[in-house]
């Protein structure tokens, strides 16, 4: 049969939405998105249809591909009509299947022996269980000029010394980490996110996932351009958390420096260098001008330390204003909360397209005290503040980091999250090796951790009762060095406020 005859055929019992062959729905991964995209309606009649059609029988990936597409744009399989002259129906219960669509029924196909559609030449969509979003449009800058694609990767890609942001974010680290995901493959630099996978938790692969799946599938996986930079132009912080470190905080490599023994010249001197960072400006502003030149930036992640204190921060929000740049940038950044800057939060809400606002939060009153630092009052006044901010083009998010501080209570800031009304954004400790990585639980924590959370109504907390039930057991010794050495430092008493988990990880009050 030929295409028109079959077109003429469908006519006299469907109204044709679109009437497509499948060698085009192969060339670009977005093609059957555009194709889904520019047919959906709110409803549609019970004769319309989406045909898709050719000689040849369609493979396993083209199908789930499809299934895929019209799950994500909410287009029920009824609608969707697959033709060819071989029986596509196990294939496509196979996918649906593995999908697990909400769906009641499998895409519609027919048997017809066509002639004179297209080939199929090589396929340009993508199948693969471990895509993720960010070496497709992201690149992150440490404050000691390490590239990455993202926060958690383990390799270091690059550096931005002697190059710019634009030529690294093609090198030939990041291409081949592309096609790596690309062909569902599980690179060595990504092993936190499969750890937590495979442990049950959510991911930060996940968590991109569930915000930029859809700009990978309609425009990224086609369009590979520098869209995103997360900077870290220094360490600059008042908090001292001690799930922190001098990476991350000047204040505690000031405390370092203060406990460090003066006859170690070379630990002074290694301190001493990293708070030196914070003062180089001129690399601060050679960084500010090298995101000012990409020509697809769209968003802007300022990291810390503490962002909101970094003396930059007005000067370059002023020079993306002022080079009309700001109406098209997402600006996001994280805080501790200790401040709330209104001019520059102004400028950010006024002159941006939109903005999000991550307030690192890990636990709630004296607890939290004891964990970040400040006081509590300031802290819950500030967060009042930043959630009064929210709205169409503000975003406010709780980030809190589940370790071992907070595991036992993590009821308490789901309850403070409620009633704020803010989303939580799930994060971890997640080197083994870290103390307070919950995965060095004592056997008492453990099983006080399955019977609390095991059942609980919120889904996050009862995969992190999964995870521990099987990470190996710990007896507590590092954790209680560590505690007992910043609680000295400190002049502080952990189990005071900490006081279940502080014994159940066998300390002694």
């Amino acid at each position: 049969m030929k295409i028109y005859e079959l077109k003429s055929n469908l006519e006299k019992d469907y109204k044709l939405l679109a009437f497509e062959d499948l060698a085009d729905m192969r060339v670009q991964h977005r093609s059957i998105f555009d194709l889904f995209k520019k047919v959906k309606k709110d409803s549609f009649d019970v004769n319309e249809r989406i045909v898709l059609y050719s000689y040849l029988d369609p493979e396993y990936e083209l199908l789930h591909h499809i299934q895929r597409a019209a799950f994500s744009l909410d287009i029920s399989n009824f609608f969707i009509l697959i033709i060819c002259p071989f029986s596509l129906t196990e294939k496509l219960r196979t996918v649906y299947n593995e999908i697990q669509n909400t769906d009641t029924m499998l895409i519609q196909s027919a048997i017809y022996d066509l002639t004179n559609t297209k080939p199929f030449k090589k396929s340009q969509y993508v199948v693969s269980k471990t895509l993720c979003p960010y070496p497709f449009y992201s690149l992150q800058v440490n404050s000691d000029n390490a590239i990455a694609p993202c926060c958690v990767y383990r390799e270091r890609v690059s550096d931005i010394s002697n190059s710019s942001l634009q030529q690294e974010f093609y090198n030939d680290k990041l291409t081949l980490l592309r096609e790596q995901l690309k062909a569902g493959k599980k690179p060595p630099g990504c092993a936190t996110c499969w750890k937590q996978e495979t442990a049950g938790t959510t991911s930060y692969r996940q968590l991109a996932l569930i915000d930029q799946e859809a700009k990978l599938d309609h425009e990224w996986i086609d369009d590979i351009q520098l869209r995103e930079v997360s900077w870290g132009p220094g360490t600059l912080c008042n908090f001292k958390c001690r799930i922190c470190s001098v990476k991350h905080s000047t204040t505690i490599i000031a405390e370092e420096l203060k406990f460090t023994d003066i006859k170690d010249v070379s630990r002074q001197n290694q301190l001493k260098n990293m708070i030196k960072l914070n003062l180089n400006r001129d690399y601060n502003h050679q960084m500010i001008d090298n995101i000012l030149s990409l020509p697809h930036i769209s968003n802007i992640h300022i990291l810390g330390g503490e962002p909101l204190l970094w003396p930059l921060l007005p000067e370059f929000i002023t020079k993306l204003i002022e080079s009309n740049k700001s109406k098209n940038i997402e600006f996001s950044c994280n805080t501790n909360c200790s401040i709330y800057p209104q001019d520059i939060l102004t400028k950010l809400i006024t002159e941006f397209k939109s903005v999000n606002i991550r307030l690192s939060f890990d636990n709630v009153g004296e607890k939290f005290e004891i964990e970040r630092g400040s006081e509590w009052k300031v802290i819950l006044n500030n967060i009042k503040k930043f959630a009064a901010l929210k709205s169409d083009k503000v975003s406010v998010k709780l980030s809190v980091t589940v370790n071992l501080q907070n595991v036992l209570y993590l009821e308490d800031i789901i309850s403070f999250a409620n009633f704020m009304q803010l989303e939580i954004i799930w994060w971890y400790v997640e080197n083994k090796s870290a103390v307070f990585c919950i995965d060095n639980a004592t056997s008492e924590v453990i099983d006080v951790i399955e019977q609390k959370y095991k059942n609980h109504e919120v889904d996050e907390l009862r995969l992190i009762a999964k995870r521990m039930k099987s990470s190996k057991r710990s007896d507590g010794t590092d954790f209680l060095e560590y505690v007992n050495k910043f609680d000295l430092r400190r002049e502080q008493k952990f189990s005071d406020t900490h006081r279940e988990i502080y014994e159940l990880m066998g300390g002694k009050l």
